[in-house]
């Protein structure tokens, strides 16, 4: 069940692309950001997930919470 694994190391445009319902969910978290497509298509390819935490004030174990509510396991280092 590969398919439902996600890499704290990926972009989240990587992330995002391949999952696009961990964009809703972060969106939901205060990512807004995300919403603009334009901000998803160029620093979304290079903010990873704990990188967008910390530059907006999210805590890191609420989001990898929500993941794993959304049926993902995360990639361990």
């Amino acid at each position: 069940m590969e398919d439902k694994v996600i890499d704290l190391h990926q972009t989240v445009y990587e992330i995002g692309t391949a999952h696009p319902e961990i964009i809703d969910m972060m969106i939901s978290l205060g990512f807004e950001d995300l919403g603009n497509p334009a901000m998803f298509q160029t620093a979304a390819r290079f903010v990873t997930i704990p990188e967008g935490a910390r530059r907006h004030g999210i805590d890191l174990g609420q989001v990898e919470q929500k993941i794993k509510d959304l049926g993902f396991e995360l990639k361990e280092a």
